[in-house]
């Protein structure tokens, strides 16, 4: 009884997953014609489409996302939001959740895919070379002069990759350095519970909830001789802390 009722549910998880997976691929192709469309004449309009998209991923899936920490972020101002990196939901949950315009960090690699490497450009977000000193530096310069003048907040995954295990990574500090030259405030956001929904290396999507807590955001405008690995050795620590309380809470 109990080998028919696992086995059931294993074909529910795999059916749930595979209509999953297909209308993920669909909606984004979808917002992605939108997008490139939109940003020919309309920016503004690319945060509703990144907003419809996100609700519209996260609800197919079974996916709720509760936020806590929200009332420490002020309307209209600029932040850099660095995040932990989970899941490949990490990215609607924070559309979804941040009532921002918001840019995310991206390796050069993605851009040369056909499409894909279109929306990501018309959506506003930023492309790094991180293969190259010198270009990167030039493109951090840049991604700061246009975070200016669109008035965007950045998204920051300074792991680089998604967690193999659901544990916090090692960063990678050259990200930071975009942050110390805009001035802009750094914001720790700890995401849990998207490793459960899709792990790494996995086509199982699983119902559940993701949290993302936002931490007190630390001003950096007035350290003039903090160092990028100071800031994110500073930034991972408060992540890690989050990430310790909310295990223990849950023994």
């Amino acid at each position: 009884m109990a080998e028919s009722e696992s086995s059931i549910k294993k074909a529910v998880t795999v059916i749930h997953s595979a209509f999953t997976i297909a209308w993920l691929t669909f909606s984004t192709c979808m917002s992605g014609i939108m997008v490139i469309v939109f940003s020919l004449f309309n920016n503004r309009l690319i945060y509703w489409v990144a907003k419809f998209w996100a609700a519209n991923l996260l609800f197919s899936a079974g996916i709720r996302v509760r936020t806590y920490g929200l009332d420490k972020l002020q309307k209209g101002e600029q932040y850099v939001f660095v995040a932990n990196h989970q899941s490949v939901y990490d990215i609607p949950a924070l559309y979804f959740t941040l009532p921002f315009r918001i840019s995310f960090l991206t390796k050069k690699e993605l851009y040369s895919i056909p499409f894909f490497g279109r929306v990501l450009y018309s959506s506003g977000n930023i492309c790094i070379d991180r293969s190259n000193a010198r270009k990167a530096r030039e493109s951090i310069t840049s991604a700061v002069k246009r975070l200016k003048s669109q008035k965007a907040s950045l998204v920051l995954f300074p792991e680089g990759t998604r967690s193999p295990d659901g544990k916090i990574g090692v960063f990678k500090s050259a990200s930071f350095a975009l942050a110390l030259e805009a001035r802009i405030k750094v914001v720790p956001i700890y995401i849990s519970g998207s490793f459960q929904i899709l792990r790494k290396n996995s086509l199982l999507v699983r119902p559940g909830t993701i949290l993302c807590k936002i931490a007190d955001p630390i001003e950096i405008s007035n350290m003039r001789d903090i160092t990028k690995s100071q800031l994110s050795e500073r930034t991972r620590t408060v992540l890690v802390e989050m990430q310790e309380k909310r295990t223990h809470s849950n023994l």
